[in-house]
């Protein structure tokens, strides 16, 4: 969904996802104002993310690419300062290695970008009043019922 102008718009996202900096409890790294201190080994995520390469650019990539389970594994090992990646997925990983060591204890994430769905062009272009449609419902469900579904479906520990 673009506005006239060509940029997105962001009132038709799917969703706004975050993207924390996973650690260990008692790790002494910090993030404050885009930038990172006590680094003592590197952060990591998922190959091909915009996290990994922001982590390039900032000079604290880990020297070798880890997947997902294996970069949570070593947080918690405590042989990784950090591993990024996307808030539900990243939790649900965490329940699901039943790792239990690993926060967020940041309140700025790392990285925050909006999620939307596309649709085909062939569909924009041959009813533009449905697609319209389609966006406006959408942020209106996501508005009013997006905290409900976040409770309901958001990953949690088993008991």
């Amino acid at each position: 969904p673009r506005r006239a102008d060509g940029t997105l718009n962001n009132n038709q996202r799917l969703w706004t996802a975050n993207y924390p900096i996973f650690t260990y409890q008692g790790s002494k790294l910090t993030w404050q104002d885009h930038k990172f201190e006590n680094v003592a080994v590197g952060l990591a995520a998922p190959a091909g993310y915009v996290a990994m390469q922001k982590l390039e650019q900032m000079g604290v990539l880990y020297d070798q690419d880890l997947a997902l389970k294996d970069g949570l594994k070593m947080v918690s090992l405590q042989r990784l300062d950090g591993y990024i990646v996307e808030e539900a997925i990243g939790t649900a990983n965490l329940i699901e290695q039943q790792i239990d060591n690993i926060h967020t204890p940041f309140s700025q994430p790392f990285l925050a970008t909006d999620w939307y769905l596309p649709l085909s062009q062939k569909l924009v272009e041959q009813a533009p009043e449905k697609a319209h449609l389609f966006w406006q419902t959408l942020a209106q469900v996501r508005d009013t019922q997006g905290t409900r579904l976040i409770e309901k479906y958001w990953p949690k520990p088993k008991n």
